[in-house]
C-alpha cells in the first residue's frame, strides 16, 4: 500500500469519526433529560432538485460523508462501513433520545446521497487523471484555444444589449412597494350584521380613542381570514397569490389577537389545527403551509425554527383565558422537545435558520433565536401551572440558560448575526411582553434599529442593512409599537401606531408594505400586522 493510499485511508476514517462526533454525542450541557423517543421517517421535500439549494443544517452533517465517499472510492468495504454508519446512528438516536439529536430516515437519505455523490466525485477524478496522463499533449495542444473561445464567449454576453435603449427609458418602472393587492377583501363597504355581532361578542381594544377604527377593521379583518376554521382551513397571511399560506409564526399572532379579544374559542380552534401540521422534531415547524394543512411544494423554503417558539407563546397565552384541547398540550410537549433538541437543552444556538426575513442562511441570527427563549419560558409556566413540576424546572432552566447564551452570542450590541448584519426588528423580541427583563443592552438596540431603518415614509425597514429602496414594512412597524406598550414607553407606540393609522390601505385594512411615496403596497390587510395592531391597542 502506497503512502498516499495509507493517507487517503486515514482521512477517509477521520471524515467518518467527524460525522460520527456531529450525531451521536451529546450537546455541551450534556444529555437531555425527559425527551422521549422520536422517529421521523418522513422524506417529503428531500428528493426534489430545485429544493436543494436552500438551507438545511443537515447538508452541514453530511459533509463529512462527502469528503469519505470521494476519499475511499476505490475502497469498497470502506465504502460499504460508511454507508451502515447513518443506519446506526438514527438506531443510537432512537435508542438513547436524551443525546439530543431525533432518528429520522430523512438524515439517513441526505447522508447516503451524500456519500454517493462524493464516490463519483471521487471516481470522476480518478478517471480524468488517467486521461489526462493519456493525452497530455493534445490538452497542452487544444487548451489555449478553448480558453481564448470560453472567454469570448463570455464578453459577448456580457457585453449584449439586453433591449432597445429608447424602450428600456421609456418602460415604466414598478413602485417599490409593489401593486395594492387584495382590494374587495371585505365584499362590502361596511361590516354586515354578522360580523357586527362578532366583534360584539368580544372586546374593541382603542376603542372610545382614534385608533378604534382602526381596530374594528383590524377585527374584520381577522374574522374573515379565520372563517375557514370551522371547515379546517387555516387562515392565510393575506389576500393575495403569493401570501395565500399559513405562517405559524404569523398564526400564533392572530391566536394571541384572538384571545386577548375575547375570541379564545377561534384561538384554541387555530392551535388545534395548527397541531396536525408536520413538525420536524429536531427543526421544527416548515416556514409556511397550505390552508388544508399540507405541506408547500414549490417554494417550500424549508424549515424556520422561530415557529415553535411563538407557538409556545401563543399556547400559553390562549391557556390563560380558555381550556385548550387535548391536541394543543400534545403539540406544546411536541414543541418543548422540539426546541430543547435544537438548543442542546439552552446550551447553545439552534442549528442556521432563517428568520422573519424569509431569507436563506447559515447564519445564526437573531431574530430565530429570541423567540426560542419565549417558548420555552412560555412551556415552563405551562407545566407550573399543569402541576408538572420536573417538567416545568427542566424546562425553565433550559430557558435561563438559553436566555444568558443569546446575550452571550449577540449582546451587548444585538446585531441581527451576532457580529454583524446590522440591527433589525429582532431587537423587539427582547423587550417585553417578549421578556419582562430585557438583557443588557437590549433597549438601546431597539431604540438604534428604529433610528437606523426609517424610511422616507416614516415607516421602518426590516433591519437597518435592508436593501435601500425606501419601503417600510407594517409588520416591523407594528411589532416595535407592541413593544413599546407593553414596555410602558406609551408615546413611542402612539408615534408608531399614528403612522400606521395614516397610512391604511384605502378599504381601511393594514397593508403590508409603505413605499416611499406614502402608498401602500402588497396585500391588504396583512394577518400579522392586524393582530400585532390589536395587540398594541390591547397593552396602552
Amino acid at each position: 500500500m502506497s503512502t498516499l493510499t495509507r493517507w487517503t485511508a486515514w482521512a477517509g476514517a477521520l471524515a467518518m469519526g467527524a460525522y460520527l462526533a456531529l450525531t451521536v454525542l451529546p450537546p455541551r450541557g450534556g444529555p437531555l433529560s425527559g425527551l422521549g423517543r422520536t422517529f421521523d421517517p418522513r422524506l417529503d421535500h428531500l428528493l426534489w432538485p430545485w429544493a436543494w439549494g436552500q438551507a438545511d443544517p443537515r447538508l452541514l452533517l453530511v459533509v463529512p460523508m462527502v469528503l469519505a465517499g470521494a476519499l475511499l472510492c476505490r475502497r469498497g468495504r470502506w465504502l460499504a462501513l460508511a454507508a451502515v454508519l447513518p443506519v446506526l446512528v438514527e438506531v443510537w438516536q432512537y435508542a438513547v433520545p436524551w443525546v439530543g439529536q431525533v432518528a429520522s430516515a430523512r438524515d439517513v437519505a441526505h447522508a447516503w446521497i451524500g456519500l454517493a455523490v462524493g464516490a463519483l466525485l471521487g471516481w470522476s477524478g480518478v478517471l480524468l487523471r488517467g486521461l489526462l496522463a493519456r493525452w497530455s499533449r493534445p490538452v497542452r495542444v487544444l487548451a489555449p484555444g478553448v480558453t481564448v473561445t470560453v472567454l469570448a464567449l463570455v464578453v459577448a454576453v456580457a457585453l449584449r444589449p439586453s433591449g432597445d435603449p429608447e424602450e428600456i427609458a421609456a418602460a415604466t418602472l414598478p413602485a417599490p412597494q409593489g401593486e395594492l393587492l387584495g382590494t374587495g377583501f371585505h365584499g362590502a363597504d361596511a361590516p354586515g350584521p354578522e360580523v357586527r355581532a362578532w366583534v360584539g361578542e368580544g372586546s374593541v381594544p382603542g376603542e372610545g380613542t382614534a385608533y378604534e377604527e382602526m381596530a374594528r377593521v383590524a377585527l374584520w379583518d381577522l374574522h374573515l381570514m379565520t372563517a375557514g376554521l370551522g371547515d379546517g382551513l387555516l387562515p392565510v397571511a393575506g389576500p393575495a397569490p403569493n401570501w395565500e399560506y399559513f405562517w405559524p409564526r404569523d398564526g400564533a399572532f392572530v391566536a394571541v389577537a384572538l384571545a386577548r379579544t375575547g375570541h379564545a374559542a377561534e384561538a384554541a380552534r387555530l392551535l388545534e389545527l395548527t397541531s396536525g401540521l408536520y413538525l420536524d422534531p429536531l427543526y421544527g415547524f416548515d416556514a409556511r403551509y397550505r390552508p388544508d394543512g399540507e405541506r408547500v411544494v414549490v417554494d417550500a423554503r424549508g424549515a424556520q425554527v422561530d415557529g415553535c417558539g411563538w407557538v409556545l407563546w401563543a399556547v400559553r397565552e390562549t391557556g390563560l383565558v380558555t381550556d385548550l384541547p387535548v391536541s394543543v398540550g400534545d403539540l406544546r410537549d411536541r414543541c418543548t422537545d422540539q426546541v430543547l433538541r435544537a438548543t442542546g437543552g439552552g446550551s447553545r444556538l439552534a442549528a442556521a435558520s432563517p428568520d422573519y426575513w424569509e431569507r436563506a442562511t447559515f447564519d445564526r441570527l437573531l431574530g430565530a433565536n429570541a423567540p426560542l427563549a419565549l417558548g420555552l419560558r412560555s412551556a415552563a409556566a405551562d407545566y407550573e401551572a399543569a402541576g408538572s413540576v420536573d417538567r416545568a424546572t427542566a424546562v425553565g432552566a433550559a430557558a435561563r440558560d438559553f436566555r444568558d447564551v443569546l446575550g452571550e452570542s449577540f449582546g451587548p450590541d444585538f446585531e441581527r448575526g451576532g457580529d454583524g448584519g446590522g440591527l433589525d426588528a429582532a431587537t423587539a423580541m427582547l423587550l417585553p411582553p417578549f421578556d419582562p427583563e430585557p438583557l443588557p443592552g437590549a433597549r438601546a438596540a431597539w431604540l438604534g434599529y428604529q433610528e437606523g431603518a426609517l424610511r422616507p415614509a416614516g415607516g421602518l425597514a426590516p433591519g437597518t442593512a435592508w436593501k435601500q429602496d425606501g419601503v417600510s414594512w407594517t409588520p416591523e412597524v407594528a411589532l416595535v409599537a407592541f413593544t413599546a406598550a407593553a414596555d410602558g414607553q406609551d408615546d413611542i407606540a402612539r408615534h408608531w401606531l399614528d403612522w400606521l393609522e395614516a397610512h391604511r390601505a384605502p378599504g381601511g385594512s393594514l397593508p403590508e408594505k409603505v413605499g416611499p411615496d406614502g402608498l401602500a403596497g402588497g396585500p391588504a390587510p396583512l394577518a400579522w400586522t392586524s393582530a400585532l395592531v390589536l395587540l398594541t391597542l390591547d397593552e396602552l
